[in-house]
């Protein structure tokens, strides 16, 4: 029998509060739902939208980053959640503007590639919202535990509620400023104590390979020019039965 290796989060439990059984298995499940994770939502329903994924997140809505309106976003917008991956994707800046009847009035007055950040926070909002149907926000995720080589569980509690509910996965992958890592398959047996849910991850190196401290730092700008790619290289690591995405804009 294939020995449970699991990594938790302990915190008082209130009476009458149930676990429920995972009665469902997805084929991904990504703790945390930042512009990381959404980039890597946009990817999944673009090019393989049949497959079942969930994304937790413990904020109660999509968290906006941009707190200045007037602020202008320091590279290009084509640097936004799927240029790079696929200029034709439903998920770019420059689809967000047509759709909206933003695009003529964006380029008859702008001088340079770059864009305020009240349209890019707008953009992300609504890219957000695209990918509502595969999201559930208030989920404080508490334990992630190995069953076997291709099944995780994933237990979370609503904050809302305080139900505890339980998930399957056949891949987990944690998101958030840091980037996106996918959970290791072998000496996952961990104990963490943190303040914040989605900080499971950086006690746990043993699941999610260790964090380049380069990347820790970044601006909300370099992190947007990164994403993109980012996104891709986990896509082509989690679907690896299907035809593997590259960057087209570079080919």
């Amino acid at each position: 029998m294939a020995q449970v290796q699991q990594f938790e989060r302990s915190f008082p439990s209130p009476k009458k509060r149930i676990q429920r059984p995972a009665t469902v298995t997805y084929d991904l499940v990504c703790v945390g739902f930042g512009p990381e994770g959404l980039a890597l939502a946009a990817a999944i329903k673009d090019n393989n939208p049949s497959s079942n994924v969930l994304f937790l997140d413990q904020n109660e809505s999509f968290p906006s980053e941009f707190k200045n309106d007037a602020e202008v976003i320091s590279t290009s917008f084509l640097y936004d959640l799927a240029t790079l991956r696929d200029p034709t994707s439903q998920f770019t800046f420059l689809n967000y503007l047509r759709i909206h009847g933003k695009l003529e009035n964006f380029l008859a007055h702008s001088e340079t590639v770059t864009a305020p950040s009240s349209d890019f926070r707008e953009y992300i909002e609504w890219a957000a919202q695209k990918c509502a149907d595969c999201v559930k926000y208030a989920q404080e995720v508490s334990r992630v535990s190995q069953i076997s080589k291709s099944r995780w569980s994933i237990t979370c509690r609503d904050m809302k509620t305080g139900n505890m509910n339980i998930v399957g996965a056949r891949k987990v992958v944690f998101g958030s400023k840091e980037g996106l890592k996918i959970a290791k398959e072998e000496n996952v047996s961990t104990v963490v104590d943190e303040s914040e849910a989605l900080q499971i991850f950086r006690a746990t190196e043993a699941a999610k390979g260790s964090l380049s401290s380069a990347t820790k730092d970044l601006s909300i700008s370099t992190r947007y020019s990164q994403m993109c790619i980012k996104a891709v290289d986990v896509y082509n690591s989690i679907f690896v039965d299907m035809e593997p995405l590259f960057i087209r804009a570079m080919l």
